[in-house]
């Protein structure tokens, strides 16, 4: 082993070590196996004790403190102090010794020097555990991931003065069930307070502790309002853009869906439709002549025949031997026919060329020669028989096959998106709708107008806008116009000022995003020359305090050892059923319109929106399932009639074995009238996770007829309630 001493000048160590450090002497230096060795002593004769102020100089005795330093020419740098402990003069101190002090170069019991655990500060609050030591075994100075940790959570918390503009906003501490509120400046976008709840009080007790608060910007829920109000009185209240954009959206998916009827018009057929309609001499339709056939008879004429002699579906699956959703299959179908399958056709080559060709025939040009030397002009990997095989699929196709009509919420997106955005045949059908239906005309003209205001922060002409859709009584709308003059002031602020609770919104949203990667942390592959230890994903921004973890950048708790959760696959997180209740009434009952102003038009499509998101439920085919039905009943009391939009979820045992069924129920009663009771009886199923669609089946029930006596009448209550069955 060769050991190189290096010469020991005072001079230049000062200068290149211990620069601005004035307390410490060099002894020695050795350079070996990649580490320099510094031997320092201290260089007063005397100190003062730091208790009293009494200066000695009688040594008691000496220890040596062991510091790592920063690297110096990519090699580490460890000093090798010589401490003296000192004995006090002072008769009746009660400290008899005391050690000298090194303030400049480290900390009492410190290993590391304060410049060295400034840049880990640093490091720590930019990459936080695993990838802040993986980076400082690159720099020369490696320390472990707690190391790291430790010092990022010794760091004070920052002190915030009172911004100018304060955003408030609510997040979730648990999903679906505890909801907090962060406050932020609105001029920096960090994080200054988080308040326990989302309610008026607690936003007005800090309102009133933090006096200059100027502008509050938020979303336009009635606590946040009413807080700022108490709070700070004099502080001007802005309202969300984003939400209130979302809000004439659902508004115009009512006053759409009230008009369903003039979406069945013929409408000029989009390049989907197209393709969608020349598909299907491609792949066929079903064959109801063959064997297959003749077994689905078969088969769906036993299943009625034993669900008539008063068997369950249960029972059925288990005396047949079948699978219970082959069962539910055929029981669902009114007739056999509807039990066949269409074949989908595999993907092709062809399919990104197809369009051209729809194009290039409809113009007259049906000569597969020439059509294939285009395409093949084109650098199209497609062969002669690909193409003559897809002409005279398309020779074969009837020229009057009309389109399916658009749906209300592809309706709705026309209307509330830019028209620039808008291709020509969406414009084309968006059209053709407007021209067929004077009410949706004059929605369009007064979406574009919110939209001009909210783009243009034209605030002063809210009041005019609102004036002119009152007027024109359109369902949905009417309602969205008058409830913006309850908060009118903060929506014509947000609808004039440039502040936003934009900046809010980010940091609750970066919050959500670190809490998620502290609980399945973002693996990455490692190259052969590296760790192959996991590494965190990385954020730079402020965290919420309260709510930190391992992976952002900034003050996190220890939870490296957590373990990733397990994901699923294929599909989105689900909920849990015991949040079901709560996310119906939330989603009735947004920001501060009651739930006994809804029309029926209203609360349907929010009970859709519900039926939309999943839980976490048994994979069964009827383990999720919607329910619409009316009728006229007596609940022990006189008779009303009863629209009700139910959920039901099933719920197993520990064996997996069925259990009971929990129902959600958006009730809405009626007066008996002579009207209503004339629509009888009636009900409709939807299940999860088979072959039906949602937006299917919402729009099959929207041509019913019964909806245009239900409008003319208001519900006398409408009830949300959970029972067991």
């Amino acid at each position: 082993m060769t050991v190189l001493v290096m010469q020991a000048d005072a001079t230049f160590w000062d200068s290149l070590v211990f620069d601005g450090i004035d307390d410490v002497d060099v002894e020695a230096i050795t350079a070996a196996f990649g580490t320099v060795d510094v031997t320092a002593r201290g260089r007063a004769a005397g100190v003062a004790r730091p208790d009293c102020g009494c200066s000695s100089n009688r040594v008691h005795d000496s220890y040596q403190r062991r510091l790592k330093d920063l690297p110096l020419a990519e090699q580490s740098v460890v000093i090798h102090l010589t401490v003296r402990r000192f004995i006090c003069s002072t008769d009746n101190c009660p400290r008899r010794t005391f050690a000298e002090p090194f303030a400049q170069l480290a900390a009492p019991y410190a290993r590391f020097t304060t410049r060295l655990g400034h840049v880990l500060e640093r490091v720590g609050l930019a990459l936080a555990g695993r990838a802040g030591a993986r980076l400082t075994a690159q720099l020369g100075f490696q320390v472990g991931r707690m190391t790291l940790l430790r010092r990022v959570m010794a760091l004070p918390d920052p002190q915030c003065g009172t911004p100018r503009v304060l955003g408030v906003d609510d997040f979730a501490t648990r999903r679906g069930q505890t909801y907090s509120t962060v406050l932020t400046c609105g001029e920096t976008h960090r994080v200054v307070d988080v308040l326990p709840t989302r309610d008026s009080g607690p936003l007005a007790a800090w309102l009133a502790t933090h006096p200059g608060v100027e502008i509050i910007c938020r979303d336009r829920a009635g606590a946040y309002a009413e807080g700022a109000r108490l709070g700070a009185p004099t502080a001007i209240q802005v309202a969300d853009r984003f939400h209130l954009w979302q809000g004439i959206g659902r508004a115009v998916e009512t006053c759409v869906a009230a008009h369903r009827k003039c979406l069945n018009g013929p409408t000029p057929p989009t390049r989907a439709d197209v393709g969608a309609s020349t598909n299907d001499p491609v792949r066929g339709g079903p064959d109801l002549d063959g064997r297959r056939a003749q077994r689905k008879k078969a088969a769906h004429a036993l299943v009625h025949e034993l669900l008539a002699q008063g068997y369950s579906r249960r029972a059925i699956a288990r005396h047949l031997g079948w699978g219970l959703n082959t069962v539910l299959r055929y029981a669902r179908a009114a007739t056999w026919q509807d039990t066949l399958r269409e074949n989908r056709p595999r993907p092709s080559r062809l399919d990104p060329y197809k369009p051209y060709l729809e194009r290039r025939f409809a113009a007259g040009c049906t000569n597969v020669t020439r059509l294939h030397r285009e395409l093949i002009n084109e650098n199209a990997p497609v062969t002669y028989q690909m193409v003559r095989a897809y002409i005279a699929a398309l020779r074969a196709v009837p020229p009057q096959a009309p389109p399916p009509p658009p749906t209300v919420r592809r309706v709705t997106g026309w209307l509330t998106r830019h028209p620039a955005t808008l291709s020509e045949d969406e414009r084309a059908a968006l059209k053709a709708v407007l021209a067929r239906c004077p009410e949706l005309d004059t929605a369009a003209e007064h979406v574009r107008g919110f939209g001009e205001i909210l783009t243009h922060r034209l605030g002063f002409t809210l009041p005019a806008w609102i004036d002119a859709v009152d007027a024109s009584q359109l369902p949905g709308l009417t309602n969205f116009a008058l409830h913006l003059l309850r908060d009118r002031d903060a929506v014509t602020a947000g609808l004039t000022l440039h502040w936003s609770p934009g900046g809010t919104e980010g940091a609750v949203n970066r919050n959500q995003e670190d809490q998620e990667t502290a609980l399945r942390p973002c693996r990455i592959r490692a190259t052969p020359q590296d760790d192959p230890a996991p590494v965190e994903s990385r954020s730079s921004s402020a965290a919420i305090p309260g709510h930190a973890s391992d992976c952002g950048g900034l003050r996190r708790s220890p939870r490296d050892r957590i373990p990733a959760r397990p994901r699923r696959t294929g599909m989105s997180r689900r909920l849990p059923i015991g949040q079901a209740q709560e996310r119906l009434r939330h989603e009735l009952s947004p920001g501060q319109q009651p739930l006994a102003e809804l029309d029926v038009d209203e609360v349907w499509l929010r009970f859709v929106r519900f039926g939309s998101q999943r839980f976490d439920t048994a994979g069964t085919p009827d383990a999720d399932g919607l329910l619409f039905q009316y009728g006229t009943h007596s609940f022990e009391g006189p008779r009303v009639f009863t629209l009700d939009f139910a959920r039901q979820f099933e719920v197993n045992d520990a064996s997996g074995e069925h259990d009971h069924y929990i129902q959600l129920h958006c009730e809405l009663r009626y007066e008996p009238v002579l009207q209503l009771r004339a629509l009888g009886h009636f009900e409709s199923w939807f299940f999860h996770d088979t072959d039906d669609e949602l937006d299917h089946w919402t729009d099959g029930l929207g041509l019913h007829d019964f909806w245009a006596t239900l409008r003319n009448f208001r519900p006398t209550e409408i009830r949300v309630y959970q029972e067991q069955v």
